[in-house]
């Protein structure tokens, strides 16, 4: 009898001292926009990503395509806030005794022309690859590179109180900060991208000084003062964007969604 109580009174402390074996759910950028497709509001995302771990992509790109899939400003700052999820432990690496420096290698210097290692830009001296999420300009001698920005967006409810207005409201789109980094000359300056552009506008932006940021407004989909501009196909698929009138100094972008590729021209 009394060897039985004691295996009972062992089982009931193992049990007791037993480490749970749930793990709490990580979540992810797919998770959040599943979450946001399903029609979850803004404020249950935010308590979701404040209760659980995250191993968020938080890249450039990655931003983009969160916020081209639906997902706010507010879930993406609170995703970038978010702590990270503890990953996989490193297995422990023995210490290597220290080597001696292994002695100079002279590194050989071409002779001679050399194969070009990436395609050239029409009229461009240099060569530079047309690729990924940015746009490229020709400014005289050289090539910049002008990269995505993704703008802040803030809804105005100024028309709403029109009687009899039906119509969508304003959103204010802006960025930080008075002029942007990349600068072109006057004219039309020809832009290159590996973007299909179709969805593109350019505009020029307003700048408030009081609040130090550079926007535009657009009611629904259309943004007040759109400056037309060409598109030209290049063989290699990439697309020339030339403006159709002259541009004069001032702060510009060409805009997709919410999307900002911003220039200047002093």
């Amino acid at each position: 009898m009394m060897h039985l109580r004691t295996l009972l009174l062992l089982a009931t402390a193992a049990w007791l001292l037993a480490p749970t074996c749930q793990a709490a759910e990580v979540l992810t950028n797919d998770a959040i926009v599943s979450m946001v497709k399903a029609g979850l509001g803004e404020e249950l995302i935010l308590n979701k990503i404040k209760m659980s771990p995250g191993q968020y992509d938080l890249t450039t790109n990655a931003l983009i395509k969160l916020k081209t899939d639906g997902v706010s400003d507010r879930i993406i700052q609170a995703m970038m806030g978010a702590p990270s999820a503890p990953g996989p432990a490193a297995t422990p690496v023995p210490p290597v005794a220290p080597m001696a420096p292994p002695p100079p290698v002279a590194t050989p210097v071409p002779v001679g022309p050399q194969p070009p290692l990436a395609v050239s830009l029409p009229g461009a001296p240099g060569m530079i690859v047309v690729q990924g999420q940015s746009l490229f300009v020709k400014v005289n001698d050289r090539v910049l590179e002008v990269l995505p920005v993704v703008a802040e967006i803030a809804h105005s409810m100024a028309k709403h109180f029109i009687p009899f207005y039906f119509g969508p409201g304003d959103n204010w789109h802006f960025v930080s900060g008075q002029k942007a980094a990349a600068r072109v000359p006057k004219g039309k300056p020809a832009f290159y991208t590996k973007v299909n552009p179709s969805s593109f506008q350019l505009m020029q932006l307003a700048y408030d000084s009081a609040r130090n940021f550079r926007y535009v407004v657009s009611t629904g989909a259309t943004y007040r003062g759109s400056l037309s501009f060409a598109i030209n196909r290049l063989p290699d698929d990439t697309f020339e964007l030339v403006p159709t009138g002259e541009l004069g100094g001032g702060e510009y972008a060409f805009v997709a969604g919410g999307t900002f590729y911003d220039f200047g021209i002093d």
